[in-house]
């Protein structure tokens, strides 16, 4: 196989990754295409490909419609297998909506890859080149809460708001929280029940999962693991770069005046490039030792 490199591996690495694929191929390693595979059989190479290497994979396909195919045929081979869908666009600067479950779906996947799970991912190419925080953002805002932990309440439920968490009366779906007297209820973003974390003094005192619709608690644990709600968790010094990007520009005055207040802009993610100057995208939360398989690479080469 020649040393060149096409767009899209140009397109989807690093120059460092790319440095290291060369190496690669001057040791006999590297890059393989496979030809003559029918549709019915590439997902079936793929899922034993991620058996064989027991690695985490990533499969990139050509559009959203290609991704939700192979992963529904994944999913017969490995139930755990993930879908990282593609970023609702912005209609413009000011104005940013996206869907709960699609933010919960993507942030799924940003966490079994924070979190070391070998797992097979699929992702349209669109959203694999998607721009995104950076990794270190994300691991930043995992909170791990245990019983016996020493933290006051207004601490801990601090870290959840600039976590992503919108405060409610009653916690009751995904991305919610609520305070009440000596405890606090919230929901994980990637949990099945949420969580009644009850404090005796600034101690952790138990911690307990409860059934959102009634309300009781159902059984007692020990550690919970809380990520963050939301894509772009900014921290200090994030909020600092917009804050000093924004505040002569009068269209922005709301934004600068809500991250001067602690809060986050409704569409922070629009304006991802104020935060962060450099660009990430799913490829860096992938682990170095990750398999990459591209299906049709010519038809994804062109939707790049």
């Amino acid at each position: 196989m020649p040393n060149d490199f096409s767009p899209l591996y140009a397109a989807l690495k690093s120059s460092a990754e790319y440095q290291r694929l060369e190496e690669e191929l001057s040791l006999g390693r590297g890059p393989v295409a496979v030809f003559g595979l029918s549709e019915a059989h590439r997902t079936n190479i793929a899922a034993a490909l991620h058996a064989h290497c027991g690695r985490t994979t990533l499969i990139v396909a050509p559009s959203a419609q290609a991704a939700q195919r192979i992963h529904e045929e994944l999913c017969c081979y490995h139930s755990g297998a993930l879908l990282f869908p593609i970023r609702e666009m912005p209609l413009n600067a000011h104005s940013y909506v996206q869907s709960q479950e699609l933010t919960f779906r993507r942030l799924r996947v940003l966490l079994a890859l924070l979190l070391g799970e070998t797992v097979p991912i699929v992702a349209p190419i669109e959203a694999v080149m998607q721009r995104m925080a950076p990794p270190d953002a994300i691991r930043a805002c995992m909170q791990t809460v245990r019983v016996g932990m020493e933290i006051s309440p207004d601490s801990l439920l601090k870290r959840f708001v600039d976590a992503g968490y919108t405060r409610e009366e009653v916690c009751e779906g995904r991305g919610q929280l609520a305070r009440r007297g000596g405890y606090i209820d919230i929901f994980p973003v990637t949990a099945e029940n949420p969580v009644r974390i009850e404090f005796f003094g600034d101690e952790v005192d138990t911690m307990r999962e409860f059934d959102p619709v009634s309300q009781r608690s159902t059984e007692n644990i020990s550690l919970a693991l809380v990520p963050p709600a939301t894509e772009l968790p900014l921290d200090r010094d994030m909020r600092q770069k917009g804050i000093a990007a924004l505040r002569n520009k009068p269209r922005y005055q709301l934004e600068t005046e809500t991250l001067r207040e602690g809060g986050t802009p409704p569409n922070a993610l629009a304006l991802l490039p104020v935060f962060c100057r450099e660009a990430f995208t799913l490829m860096d939360y992938l682990p170095e030792d990750a398999v990459t398989l591209i299906d049709e690479p010519a038809r994804v080469d062109e939707s790049a």
